[in-house]
């Protein structure tokens, strides 16, 4: 399985955790180059898919952990609690900033608009930006 920073797991994480119980698709763009999108599955997970194929691995979210399922079957987990001061309690619908647990600090801003989320990281004089969006189904006529 690819290896992804916490930074990257944070927003699987906050993706799955905010998508609205209609979503059906996450795209998360990571920068201007980087693009993940998710499929939902039954059980609670949801299907990596990049340009209409699909990855063989799939994320689910339980309590503070992002846990990634390999074509394989076995399992990783990384426990955003050891990165991010949060503690599975958390409103992520009211959420406005997450700190990290490491030296610097880091910060993540949450900035809540309609369909879709805003994430920045600071990390120093850097600023990385990031979009979560859903795609809802649509109802039936």
């Amino acid at each position: 399985m690819a290896v992804l920073s916490p930074f990257g797991f944070l927003l699987i994480f906050l993706a799955i955790q905010l998508a609205p119980p209609s979503a059906n698709q996450i795209t998360i763009q990571m920068d201007q180059y980087n693009v993940m999108i998710l499929a939902k599955e039954t059980g609670g997970e949801w299907k990596r898919i990049d340009r209409d194929v699909v990855v063989p691995v799939s994320f689910k979210v339980e309590q503070t952990k992002v846990i990634a399922k390999g074509q394989d079957g076995k399992t990783e987990s990384t426990d955003l609690a050891e990165h991010f001061n949060i503690t599975g309690k958390e409103k992520w619908k009211d959420a406005k900033e997450i700190r990290a647990k490491n030296p610097d600090g880091e910060l993540v801003k949450l900035i809540h608009q309609d369909n879709k989320l805003i994430v920045e990281l600071t990390r120093g004089d850097q600023k990385l930006e990031s979009e979560i969006t859903w795609i809802l189904k649509k109802e039936k006529e």
